[in-house]
Formats: structure tokens, C-alpha cells, sequence
């Protein structure tokens, strides 16, 4: 059963002359939200609950994870922090995969903020994709990382890193995405 809230949220914006707070480290943002201090966006951000549109000044501030800012180039929706349009895939071509790209930087969590790692990127192939599902089964079920033929466009840090995530996951139930 989905229970539906009957809390409203509304997004405060900053306003020239004001600054919000970075929820992580307590700096000011900028008025597009990037932390400074951080080196990047927060990863929670304040947000104003209230139940209805009488009663808008009567509400809470609650965190709430920030998404993503930027939009797509191609169809104007909103992008994953790791680039991708779930859209259109960053192509006037939906159907044709080898035209699908990452349209927007790549963003990874650290710490409480989302730092820039990447510009815009392609896609990888299906095949590139099927090699590196077969590297991560192979993993799962206990291979050892140095045997595994993984495909030639993934570098090393990457390897380890797939490695690590599934170590953490042998070692817990905690899921590590």
C-alpha cells in the first residue's frame, strides 16, 4: 500500500544579498549552490515542508538529498549526477545505442558533496557493457581480480574499484551503491 504524504516541499532559492549554508561544513554556497569549501554541491540541501497552499509559512526545514542541477543539451530534462539523461541517452537517436553519450559532467559523491570527475563522455558498447557484467559476475563468485579478462577500455582504477565494491560486499549485507 503507498501512503501518500501530505507534506508539500518547496525548494528555497537564494536570493542576491542572501546566502543558504552548506549543510556538510557550514560554509556559504553560491547562488548556484556550489560549496567552496567543499569543492563541489552539497549533497543534502535544506528544503521547506508544509501542508497546504493556506498554510505555506507554517512548515519545517528538513535535509533532503539534493539532485541534480543540470539538464540535458539534447532534450532539456534533468541529468543524473553522473551525466546521463534518462530521457533521450544524449542522442537525437534514441534506438541507435552507438550514439548514446553522457551529456553531462560526471559527478561522484565524496564526503558529503558531489565533486566534478569528468566532462561529458560516450557511452560504452553493448559489448563493452557485456564484458564488464561478465568481469563483475566473475568477481561475485570469487575470481580473482588478476585473471578476469576485463575489457581494453577499462583502466586500472577502475578494476580496483569494481574489486573493492564487491569485496565490501562479500564482507557485508550493506549494499555499496
Amino acid at each position: 500500500m503507498v501512503v501518500k504524504s501530505k507534506w508539500k516541499q518547496a525548494k528555497y532559492l537564494p536570493q542576491e544579498g542572501r546566502s543558504i549554508i552548506c549543510p556538510e561544513d557550514g560554509d556559504s554556497l553560491r547562488l548556484d549552490g556550489y560549496c567552496s569549501r567543499g569543492g563541489g554541491f552539497p549533497f543534502l540541501e535544506w528544503s521547506w515542508f508544509y501542508r497546504d497552499e493556506d498554510h505555506k509559512d507554517r512548515g519545517q526545514w528538513k535535509l533532503v538529498p539534493r539532485t541534480c542541477l543540470f539538464v540535458c543539451d539534447v532534450c532539456g530534462e534533468k541529468l543524473g549526477w553522473t551525466g546521463s539523461c534518462t530521457a533521450c541517452h544524449g542522442s537525437t537517436k534514441q534506438t541507435n545505442r552507438s550514439t548514446w553519450r553522457f551529456t553531462g559532467d560526471d559527478y561522484e559523491r565524496e564526503g558529503g558533496h558531489w565533486i566534478k570527475k569528468a566532462g561529458p563522455t560516450l557511452a560504452c558498447t553493448r559489448e563493452e557493457n557485456r564484458d564488464l557484467m561478465r568481469g563483475c559476475f566473475s568477481l561475485i563468485a570469487g575470481a580473482n581480480p588478476d585473471s578476469i579478462q576485463w575489457p581494453t577500455t577499462i583502466d586500472e582504477a577502475t578494476k580496483e574499484e569494481i574489486a573493492r565494491i564487491v569485496e565490501k560486499q562479500h564482507n557485508t549485507e550493506e549494499v555499496p551503491f
